[in-house]
């Protein structure tokens, strides 16, 4: 849509600061002071309306990301031929429920609520009325008071060289804080992504290709398929040594075969991906872990760490990695056949109470 029409609708829009412009400004001033979504277009700052776009209000916390495309977003190399042409595009990135509001973030403002009003107020101008403001949530403020504490462990450089157990399980509590108040959005992405470059650093190739893998997908749930995090991610996975700094540090040495070991090891995949439990300056090698095979969820976990020459390739022969994978994928099979078993039988005991009558 475009022309007189636009004009038209643009002009019906809410217009809260109509007041504050004079004559024709009243109107058009007021509707982009009143609508628009901040943005930052070809690192320029800028002030976005669109029709719809116009009702998306701000949450600390947001069911909705919203992401820009510049001409060179859209049309690649005739990108000159639109130079006017920007678009906005908005993906829930939690479930919604039917009646409830969409809202984006304006910003990312990982601290506890009374903190985020007072920077809102004195950068936007409004007093955030958001849910996770208007009735703060103890647990949530609680972890915003310490994310940034746990933030700069996981991107500090000399973190990320010399204690890199350390880097990775502050990504791990991150994470998981992340998942039980909700966030969702681009700080869940980039999470993901930077995991990717501290493995990458130290050439694990295994763990790397695992974590840029889960960054790419949380990138295309929240920007879309052709979002253009979503394609740098793409690259990286088709090349994970193109990673920023993949190689500075031998100490994780892995190939992206390897990365199967996480996927064909359910039960633990997560104390493997980050080095739960190491002490903060080790890196376990995949090829460090033992005793997986067959181990139990309530088993202690465990692994071997051996003397490298990072000189070498000690990367398992072929035939010894096909045999190991194919144990595991075995392994998870069975893992996975118990687990639909045992929801089949709560399934035939759901179906049996159905129904009954009580007795009296």
């Amino acid at each position: 849509m475009g022309g007189n029409e636009f004009a038209r609708q643009f002009m019906t829009l809410p217009n809260k600061h109509r007041d504050a412009y004079q004559g024709f400004k009243n109107v058009f001033g007021g509707v982009i002071e009143t609508c628009h979504f901040p943005a930052n277009l070809d690192d320029n700052p800028a002030a976005v309306v669109g029709l719809d776009s116009a009702y998306l209000n701000h949450s600390c916390i947001p069911n909705v990301v919203v992401s820009f495309l510049t001409p060179e977003d859209i049309y690649g190399e005739h990108a000159k031929q639109h130079p006017d042409e920007y678009w906005l595009r908005a993906y829930t990135c939690v479930g919604v429920a039917e009646g409830e509001e969409l809202a984006a973030a304006y910003s990312h403002l990982n601290v506890p609520s009374a903190i985020r009003k007072a920077r809102l107020k004195g950068f936007y101008g409004f007093s955030c009325c958001c849910k996770h403001c208007e009735a703060p949530d103890p647990e949530v403020d609680g972890f915003l008071d310490v994310y940034g504490k746990i933030e700069r462990t996981v991107i500090q450089p000399n973190v990320i060289d010399n204690e890199p157990a350390a880097a990775l399980e502050a990504a791990y509590d991150l994470g998981i804080g992340m998942t039980s108040v909700g966030i969702f959005d681009y700080r869940y992405a980039t999470l993901w992504e930077q995991c990717a470059v501290i493995c990458a650093w130290h050439s694990d190739e295994g763990r790397a290709m695992f974590f840029a893998g889960r960054a790419h997908a949380t990138y295309e749930l929240i920007e879309g398929p052709d979002g253009r995090n979503t394609r740098r991610l793409w690259i990286w996975r088709s090349n994970i040594k193109g990673l920023p700094g993949y190689g500075a540090s031998k100490r994780g040495k892995s190939s992206e075969m390897e990365a199967k070991l996480l996927i064909f090891n359910p039960r633990q995949q997560a104390q493997m991906l980050f080095m739960l439990g190491a002490n903060k300056n080790e890196y376990i090698r995949l090829s460090d872990y033992f005793g997986l095979i067959g181990q139990g969820e309530d088993q202690t976990f465990g692994w071997s760490v051996r003397e490298h020459d990072d000189d070498k390739e000690e990367e398992q022969t072929a035939e010894e990695l096909e045999a190991l994978l194919k144990d595991l994928e075995d392994e998870k099979k069975e893992y996975d056949q118990g687990r639909l078993a045992k929801d089949k039988e709560k399934s035939k005991g759901k179906k049996k109470n159905k129904g009954k009558k009580a007795k009296h």
